[in-house]
């Protein structure tokens, strides 16, 4: 009896990561009522050139050069005392730690921009509005981070307050972003049928909007439920619309992304060849332009297409190499999840007690995750270690 791996992984795009600065920071309605009178121009230029220096960086996936720019301006904007600026750097310098896989770190900044955010003591109604539109944005952050810890009910929370601001302000653009975000959680609450029903309502917004990213972002989404639902078909067609639309916008990553799910798809299939493939034209974009849970869910995956080729040597190197990063990151799910991946190796050569450590390492951080989804099956690979160890003992 062999122990069930675990399939490729998913990589989800999430449109809701988002700056706060870009809807009121470099507004000049806002620097007149929120710069303090005695903070300099001087000071006040300073501010603004360090966050949209440490913006750039930051987009360019530079986090190295990114992080002590915004630190050097959130320390300006607190000797100044402009706490919107303050939490304009805080929610940039947690979108930086977010994107290196410092998941807590990430929330901590964000909870410290959403206390300033929301704290504004402006009677100004648009300063207000442009307040609660920049905490929506860090809640949908904060319900992000939350994700990939495996807190998905605390996830849902998050997101569902931005929703309730974005629907109270009318911001179509972000009431998508927001539909979309929700359609994550409760995929990861393994309630397809309502993902489905976000992802479908997000698509729908987008299309009018004539949002292109958003489009890409939510087909590959849709994709991703379609493969778990073993609709492989729909999957392939939503997958393909998405990597079209990405390609069409010069979206490498997202390019990245989709090509990735597009290899779970074709290994479902199996179509190993070609499923590899994929996995290497992903893995060439993302060595420049991924961050290091995307680089850990190709090298996963890449792990599982040569264990089912029987390349077994090739599959321990990069599945090793994926926990080594996702143990970096945190999250218990990918951790987990990855831990399988190796046990199930393990077992197959009858390295049973080395696959037994894993998969009960694997259950203590699944107990984590509010994703249930693949606990049952790391508890199936224990009963099955165990009726082996019964079998070889009665040899004796």
């Amino acid at each position: 009896m062999f122990s069930l791996r675990l399939p490729l992984l998913f990589t989800w795009i999430i449109v809701g990561i988002t700056l706060s600065i870009g809807s009121h920071a470099v507004c000049p309605l806002q620097a007149e009522h929120n710069l303090t009178q005695n903070t300099s121009a001087q000071a006040r230029q300073k501010c603004y050139q360090l966050f949209h220096i440490g913006k750039k960086a930051y987009e360019g996936g530079d986090w190295t050069k990114a992080e002590p720019l915004l630190k050097q301006g959130l320390q300006l904007a607190e000797i100044a005392g402009e706490k919107a600026l303050q939490a304009d750097f805080l929610n940039l310098t947690g979108l930086v730690y977010y994107r290196r896989g410092q998941l807590l770190e990430s929330l901590e900044y964000f909870r410290r921009a959403l206390g300033l955010f929301q704290n504004n003591a402006s009677s100004d109604t648009r300063i207000l509005k442009t307040m609660r539109a920049s905490a929506a944005s860090v809640l949908n952050n904060m319900g992000n981070a939350a994700d990939q810890l495996g807190q998905i009910h605390e996830s849902l929370k998050y997101k569902q307050e931005a929703m309730t601001i974005r629907l109270a302000i009318g911001d179509k653009g972000k009431i998508a972003d927001s539909t979309n975000a929700l359609g994550i959680a409760y995929e990861h609450l393994s309630e397809c049928d309502k993902a489905l029903d976000f992802y479908a309502c997000a698509l729908k917004l987008y299309e009018v909007l004539q949002d292109q990213e958003g489009i890409t972002d939510t087909c590959n989404n849709m994709g991703n439920v379609y493969d778990r639902l073993g609709e492989y078909e729909k999957a392939l067609s939503v997958y393909q619309r998405s990597y079209d639309v990405a390609t069409a916008l010069d979206d490498k990553i997202g390019r990245a992304k989709v090509l990735n799910n597009m290899a779970t798809t074709y290994e479902s299939l199996g179509e190993l060849d070609r499923a590899l493939d994929l996995l290497h034209d992903a893995q060439r974009l993302q060595d420049v332009f991924g961050d290091i849970q995307e680089r850990a869910n190709t090298l996963n995956n890449i792990g599982n297409v040569y264990a089912d080729k029987g390349n077994y040597d090739l599959a321990f190197d990069n599945l090793f190499h994926a926990l080594e990063l996702r143990k970096s990151i945190g999250n218990p799910q990918a951790i987990a999840e990855t831990m399988i991946n190796v046990g199930a190796l393990y077992e197959a050569f009858g390295r049973l007690a080395e696959a037994q450590s894993l998969y009960e390492q694997a259950g203590k951080a699944l107990g984590k995750s509010d994703d249930k989804s693949f606990l049952g099956r790391c508890f199936s690979n224990l009963a099955n270690i165990a009726a082996k160890q019964v079998s070889i003992s009665g040899l004796y």
